[in-house]
């Protein structure tokens, strides 16, 4: 009977389906994590257990069904029919956690108890929930469903069924990796077993658990281990089902017979690429241009201090020292494949597209910027726009936090995560992801999910102002970690303090006419309109801030940084400009008016 049993509609078998899907999430995880045996093991358990629930008699009638009278839906939808309703009826991967709870012993203590957490969380959570009018948080509900389905049949037939499903499966493992593979204890007598109802007050895994009650960072890295493994693991799976779903039927037989599963691993990552030798070839270039220079000496010296030790780097240094240049060092170094260049606004990934597409950096290299306003790629010089589905497929991909975050809180977006775990990621300006609530606790998760991996996926931290505290104890990285660089900037600085009312054009030096060459720099865009409007008749000035229209930002982001990038053409006499400019441009005045801030804009500006 088990081996008469279906997968999909596409007419897998659900047993060649399962022995696949565990062994290359398993494979996953070796090559990001090959120390961590214990979430390898949870990784292959919950891949060949995932679809248990496909052994719903009603799932399988349905995929049994002539050709042409279904409509199978999207995302794992099934059962598709008028009186069909998830209202009433679990899906397969609720139904996949009832009999994983069911049939596992509880003095069974071969894996420890959090992995058994993460294998439910990741069986419960490989397809998104649908939306019901009651959130399912205990069993009871799924239990009903399996009772319905079975019509009247005794619940030991179904064991019976289930378990020489599990005892052909640990065979197909076994034969495959050459090895025993203990999923569950078998029952050898079915008599042990319980009603699967008496399980029916028991919770469900939640999607991500963030306490508010914490009050001490212990509890909330705890959180982020937790969350961040789970993530990782549940990212293999679904990276997995999607891979072996869409082969042929005889394609996936002759993968099992072949024992090359792991050929699918290296074709889902992103290995074919020459951007070594490119970044390689721009540092050659700074090197020739300035020789001997200290400025090189200095950046060279901190991206291989980058390269050794944890493989989580935090660069430290002012404005123009190049840490977009050390970044891409240090990338090289590590031998990365592909770039994440992650950023705390649009703004900013901006800057870093302009600098790196740019004849002194990287003009050939497939660079691609991708936010929810800006989605462009440079291919073979030329700007396109990037075609649909092909996000987050240039060597360097250019991207705002939000864009990385959807990664580990979406279900659609799960497995760009394999993506990032598999390159090299920059976080940039990451002091602003310390600022915004929640925003925090996933950025950590983020870079705690690139702390499981081994040295070859490393992650570099920027900031010209990093957060002390939130480094230390949030994310473990000591002072002494961090690779900081002087400033070579040796020009005199004047402050100069002014009292003014605000609302007085005549003493506010934020609204007042300004001298040619000068930025002004605002806490609101509110105020650098009016400063613009009030010198509009008197001024060749250009005003820059959040609330215009993409095209015009973009056009007006180039005007700026040609005009006041080294070596600009100085086309615009004033800038005026909300907070949005700090932390988005490399650009430099010899006078800038700006209103009072906090310490981390100060320094920014």
């Amino acid at each position: 009977m088990a081996a008469m049993l279906l997968a999909n509609t596409a007419q897998q078998s659900l047993l060649e389906h399962c022995c696949a899907i565990g062994i290359l999430s398993a494979n996953f995880l070796e090559r990001f994590a090959p120390t961590d045996i214990q979430l390898i093991r949870a990784a292959l358990v919950s891949g060949a257990l995932h679809d248990l629930g496909k052994l719903d008699p009603t799932f399988q009638a349905f995929l049994k069904k002539p050709k042409g009278t279904t409509d199978f839906g999207v995302d794992g939808v099934h059962i598709v029919s008028s009186k069909f309703s998830f209202e009433k009826h679990a899906r397969h991967n609720e139904i996949s956690l009832l009999l994983f709870d069911w049939l596992r012993d509880p003095a069974d203590k071969s894996i420890n108890t959090k992995s058994l957490e993460r294998i439910r969380h990741v069986i419960f959570w490989h397809h998104a929930q649908p939306l019901r009018k009651q959130e399912i948080k205990e069993l009871d509900f799924i239990c009903g469903s399996l009772t319905a389905s079975l019509a009247g049949q005794f619940q030991a037939q179904f064991a019976a069924l289930v378990l020489e499903f599990l005892t052909d499966l640990q065979l197909a493992l076994k034969d495959y990796v050459q090895k025993d593979v203990p999923l569950l204890p078998r029952w050898e007598d079915l008599d042990e077993l319980d009603d699967f109802n008496d399980l029916s007050t028991q919770s469900v895994p939640a999607y991500k658990r963030y306490s508010t009650a914490q009050s001490e960072f212990d509890g909330y890295r705890r959180e982020v281990l937790r969350n961040a493994k789970n993530s990782v693991v549940r990212a293999a799976v679904i990276t997995s089902d999607r891979l072996v779903s869409a082969l042929p039927p005889a394609e996936l037989k002759r993968h099992l017979e072949q024992r090359s599963l792991h050929e699918m691993v290296e074709q889902a990552l992103f290995s074919d690429s020459n951007l070594v030798n490119e970044v390689e070839h721009c540092l050659a270039q700074f090197n020739q241009r300035f020789p001997k220079s200290e400025r090189n000496y200095q950046q060279s010296k901190a991206a291989k201090k980058l390269c050794t030790g944890s493989p989580i780097g935090v660069l430290r240094g002012p404005a123009g020292l190049g840490k977009t240049k050390v970044a891409l060092e240090a990338a090289s170094l590590s031998k990365a494949n592909k770039i994440f260049w992650v950023c705390p606004r649009v703004q900013v990934c901006l800057g870093i597209f302009s600098d790196l597409r740019s004849q002194e950096y990287l003009p050939g290299t497939s660079l691609e910027i991708c936010t929810g306003e800006f989605k462009l790629m440079i291919q073979d010089g030329k700007q396109i726009i990037t075609p649909e589905a092909q996000e987050f497929s240039g060597q360097i991909v250019i991207t705002t936090i939000d864009q990385i975050i959807n990664a580990i809180t979406t279900h659609r977006n799960i497995t760009t995560l394999i993506d990032v775990l598999s390159s090299y990621v920059v976080f940039d300006e990451f002091h602003e992801f310390v600022q915004l609530p929640g925003f925090n606790l996933l950025f950590s998760e983020l870079v705690e999910c690139k702390k499981l991996c081994s040295e070859g996926q490393r992650c570099l931290l920027i900031s010209a102002t990093p957060h002390p505290l939130f480094v230390k104890e949030m994310l473990e990285i000591e002072p002494d970690e961090q690779v900081a660089i002087p400033s070579f900037n040796s020009a005199p600085y004047e402050l100069e303090f002014a009292h003014y009312q605000e609302d007085n054009s005549a003493t506010n030096p934020l609204l007042k006419h300004q001298p040619p060459d000068s930025v002004v720099i605002s806490n609101t865009a509110t105020t650098a309109q009016l400063g613009f409007l009030s010198n509009y008749d008197n001024e060749e000035s250009a005003l820059f801030h959040s609330k215009l229209k993409k095209s015009d930002r973009l056009e007006l982001f180039e005007r700026i940084y040609q005009s006041h990038r080294q070596g600009g053409d100085h086309s615009i006499k004033v800038l005026r400009s909300g907070p949005i400019l700090q932390a988005a441009l490399n650009i430099s005045c010899p006078r800038m008016v700006t209103e009072w801030t906090c310490a981390e804009n100060w320094l920014q500006r």
